[in-house]
């Protein structure tokens, strides 16, 4: 009785093997070098390859991967603060060349009169003031309403939730007048100059959201 059940257990195996090879499509020698008293590793499924990490979308500087996203966007800022620098240095010599040619053309007009000609003026004058005084001007007018200004954005910055927004919205502004800065002409150099006014106090309004994520930033030591 015990030799019936081991042949009959024999067939069975036998039996099994048939239907893999017939399903794997696999040759008996093929199976035989392949296979395995413990487990067959033909059947076994090959191990699902490990999901391929996502992309970065933002530079990490210096390859490493823990670096906090806080120095990632400093750095980059300071990238982005540099050409608006860049910019406002450029624009300058255009404003005096047009404020002298504007101060000129007021004096010729005003060239027969008597009234209001200043004879040791050779410069002229433009809405009141000296070509030559025009970028001057601009930094008394800029820094006067940033000091009245930026506590205002001082305090927005430390006791309230929107210190990303006044980051966010102070960038968008400076890039809107750094674009029409590119329009400027013989008849728009004023209105440009004004808005050099109001580039450099939402240029501190910018810099205080940006200095106040310095503290988030912190070393990582390897």
């Amino acid at each position: 009785l015990h030799d019936d059940n081991l042949i009959a257990a024999n067939i069975n195996n036998a039996y099994n093997i048939i239907i893999i090879i017939m399903e794997d499509g696999i040759s008996p020698q093929e199976y035989l070098d392949g296979s395995d008293s413990s487990t067959n590793t033909l059947s076994t499924p090959p191990p699902t390859p490990p999901p391929t990490p996502p992309p970065q979308i933002l530079l990490r500087f210096c390859h490493a991967e823990n670096t906090p996203l806080e120095a990632t966007g400093l750095s980059l800022n300071s990238f982005a603060r540099g050409a608006v620098g860049m910019s406002t240095l450029f624009l300058g010599p255009a404003l005096l060349v047009l404020a002298k040619d504007a101060a000129s053309a007021s004096v010729v007009q005003m060239s027969n009169r008597e009234e209001g000609n200043d004879e040791n003026d050779d410069e002229g004058r433009v809405y009141g003031m000296r070509p030559t005084s025009l970028l001057t001007n601009i930094g008394i007018f800029s820094n006067l309403f940033s000091i009245l200004l930026l506590p205002l954005f001082g305090a927005i910055v430390d006791h309230t939730p929107h210190r990303k927004a006044v980051g966010q919205f102070s960038a968008i502004l400076l890039s809107l007048i750094k674009g029409l800065e590119v329009f400027v002409s013989r008849s728009t150099w004023f209105l440009v100059a004004v808005l050099q006014v109001v580039n450099f106090v939402l240029y501190n309004a910018h810099l205080c959201a940006v200095y106040a994520y310095t503290a988030d930033v912190r070393k990582i030591f390897y």
